[in-house]
């Protein structure tokens, strides 16, 4: 049990994380992820509507298949979809 309680959690600071912190984070995701810049990816969120359905919806997410590159923006509705029938194509077809 008390080695339990030593051990430090990367949650450790129960979600305190400093917004500087955060920032650096994300910017670091979005390279990661998208080959984007957050500001990139921010304005693609905010001005673009779903390539699938042609929406604008609350939460527009950028679609990713291969990390590092993005094939789109899509509605929060579509995006899940769309993973299902990639997932099922055999089927489909």
């Amino acid at each position: 049990m008390q080695n339990r309680i030593e051990m430090k959690s990367k949650f450790a600071n129960n979600g305190t994380t400093s917004p500087e912190k955060r920032l650096t984070q994300l910017r670091y995701q979005n390279r990661k992820n998208y080959g984007l810049s957050l500001e990139e990816s921010v304005y693609l969120r905010e001005t673009m509507s779903c390539e699938i359905c042609g929406q604008k919806a609350k939460r527009m997410v950028i679609d990713h298949k291969i990390p590092g590159t993005y094939r789109g923006i899509l509605c929060n509705q579509c995006n899940p979809r769309l993973g299902w029938f990639e997932k099922h194509r055999d089927v489909i077809e």
